[in-house]
This record gives structure tokens, sequence and C-alpha cells, in this order.
């Protein structure tokens, strides 16, 4: 097998795991971590109001539909699984397809009519790094924000300490 296929293999699996829609009612279901992202975007309105924004792996499209709440001119959603097809009937019945428009496909494999002002993206998963989408919102700012332009969250801190299971150590 080539290492391109194995990517794409890699790349099936990853988001089939996105394409189910429980995974995202268990994220938007967590109150906490859905609200301080609201939280952050609508604080953020200055940096948002009627600009263009970029959401990487848009999901359900809930970040998107903060930031016409913050007043962004036009976002585009991209999100590379199947969910895509469930967040273009959610804009719709949100009446919000007017400035959101859904984009069905990977970051890597889009064009834009346009350069960003902003992009959003919730790419951190456990201990930052699980969802593995760092390398995809990194291509995203090279490619598509403008020079100036915010990334949201723009700064992110990993505490870590070291520690030892002797049990663990003995028992292999």
């Amino acid at each position: 097998m080539n290492k391109d296929h194995e990517e794409d293999d890699d790349d099936a699996t990853y988001f089939n795991a996105y394409s189910d829609v429980t995974i995202h009612m268990d994220m938007i279901a967590d109150t906490v971590r859905t609200n301080a992202y609201r939280r952050a975007i609508l604080r953020s309105y200055k940096r948002l109001y009627k600009n263009v924004v970029l959401d990487v792996g848009a999901g359900t499209g809930i970040l998107s539909m903060f930031c016409v709440q913050a007043g962004a001119r036009r976002i585009y959603a991209v999100e590379a699984s199947s969910i895509a097809r469930q967040t273009q009937c959610l804009v719709v019945a949100n009446n919000m397809q007017d400035r959101i428009t859904v984009l069905h496909n990977k970051i890597e494999d889009i064009e834009l009519p346009e350069k960003v002002d902003c992009i959003v993206s919730e790419w951190m998963g456990y201990s930052l790094l699980y969802e593995s989408m760092l390398l995809s919102v990194l291509h995203a700012r090279d490619r598509w924000l403008k020079p100036g332009g915010v990334m949201l969250p723009e700064q992110a801190l990993l505490f870590i300490a070291p520690i030892a299971d002797s049990d663990e150590i003995s028992a292999r």
C-alpha cells in the first residue's frame, strides 16, 4: 500500500467518525465548552463585525452561527465529514444562509473567492492535540488569512507534569 493510499484511508476513518450526529450532540451538550466558545466569539465582535470568517472543521456550524451573532459579514464553514449536509440544513433553519456558506470538503482542497479576516476552529481535543486538526488550521492560516488577521482561539496553554506508575512499569 502506498503512502497516499494510507493517508486517504486515515482521512476517511477520521472524517467518518465525525459524520455521526451523536458526537456533535455530545460536544454541543458540553455547555461549559460551548458557552466558552460563544463568549470568546461574542467578546471579539470588534474583530468580526462586518468581516469575513473561515470556520475550519465547522461540524454542525455552531461557531459559524456565533460569528453571525457577532456581526460577521460572511462565514465560510468548511467541513469534510458528511455532517456538512446537516450543517447546511441547520444554517437554513436558522435563516443564516445569506451569511454562512457551507463547503463540504477538506480545508486543504477548497478554493475561496477571497482572503479572510478571521479563522475560528475547535481544533483542539483532549490534551490540545487529540483531534489532529492543528496542521489543517495552520494550512488555512497560511493560505487564507489576511495579513493582520486574527485566529480564535489565538493561544492555548498546556500544562504537563511527569509521573511514573511503578506498578505499570513493573508489569511490562
